[in-house]
Parts: C-alpha cells; structure tokens; sequence
C-alpha cells in the first residue's frame, strides 16, 4: 500500500482534498483534484458489500454537484472521475477487468457528457 501512497506524493501539492481508511473494513477512499481540475474518487475496496454500482454514482455525483457555480457557468464544471479497484467481481456481465461508465444515449451510443465517469477495476479478472 505505501507505493500507492508514494504516487500521489509526486502530484503537486494540495492535489490530494480528503484520504481515509476504514480499520479493518477493508475499504480505502482517496479523493484527488489533479492539476487539469478534474475531480477523482478513488475507492479500493475488499470484499463484496453488494450496492457497489450504485454507492459509485451517488458518490461521484455528489462530488460533480458539490462543485459551486458561479454566474450559472455551468462549463467551468470540472469533470468527476470515480475509480473502483475491487478485489472481487462486480461487473459480472463483461469478462474485461477494466471497464468505464458515463451518460450515454442507449441506443445510438451517443455521449451526452463526458462530465461524469466511473471505471471499475476488478483484480481477480
């Protein structure tokens, strides 16, 4: 775990907003502002809690509608990135350990914005 930790020692300071750990929970949560202003939560978690998809969302939009707007610019919204490094599987229906999400139209698979993403990162795959 401490080279995770030396990785993020390198990015400017100030880049790293919040950094917890949950004793023996197995569940560490590092939120990152990297220089471009996009906003990450990165999540590592053991052992399948189940709801992780939709705890993700919640978490990664509220970062994303935590952000203040000033004069309704809405453009100057920096993107939210949520990064899940699981020990398990979650996303049962793809055999690819890296996959990522954002608002899309279904059936033309058009973006809508690039506003919000989540990738999840399955080590057992």
């Amino acid at each position: 775990m401490s080279s995770f930790f030396n990785y993020f020692n390198c990015v400017p300071e100030g880049c790293i907003l919040f950094a917890r750990s949950f004793g023996g929970s197995g569940i560490l949560d590092i939120k990152v502002q990297l220089g471009s202003g996009q906003l990450v939560d990165i999540e590592m978690q053991i052992g399948d809690r189940a709801n992780m998809e939709r705890r993700s969302t919640f978490y990664i939009c509220r970062i994303f509608g935590d952000q203040i707007i000033t004069r309704g610019r809405y453009q100057d919204l920096n993107r939210a990135i949520g990064i899940n490094i699981l020990d398990f599987v979650r996303i049962k229906d793809s055999q690819r350990y890296h996959t990522s999400f954002r608002l899309r139209e279904r059936d033309e698979n058009i973006d809508l914005t690039d506003a919000i993403e989540i990738h999840f990162i399955e080590l057992p795959k």
